[in-house]
């Protein structure tokens, strides 16, 4: 990773910034990159698919619900606003600081 996350609190949870890389050959978080978690879907960016991948992505790796997950802006981008319901700063960034794959 090279940075830290800059994360704010919204909503009853968090809000930060995410870089979508869509065709990806293996989907997960790859870390911060330039102020934004980048996050590797294989779907392509088509009738939404790349954002319902990316939410999934994001809750398994933060371990939250689906539905705790929202893109908030930049829909029909690469960079996303995201919120995650429940969640506080210190969470978010410890989730990110740790181990990036999971087994």
């Amino acid at each position: 990773m090279s940075g830290a996350l800059p994360v704010r609190p919204g909503a009853g949870g968090v809000e930060f910034t995410v870089y979508a890389a869509p065709r990806s050959a293996k989907p997960g978080v790859r870390g911060v990159q330039a102020d934004a978690l980048k996050v590797a879907v294989r779907s392509a960016p088509e009738k939404g698919r790349a954002n319902e991948e990316l939410v999934d992505v994001l809750a398994d790796f933060l371990g939250v619900k689906r539905g705790a997950v929202e893109i908030v802006a930049g829909a029909g981008m690469r960079r996303k606003r995201v919120r995650v319901a429940g969640m506080s700063a210190a969470a978010l960034l410890k989730a990110v600081e740790g181990p990036l794959s999971k087994p």
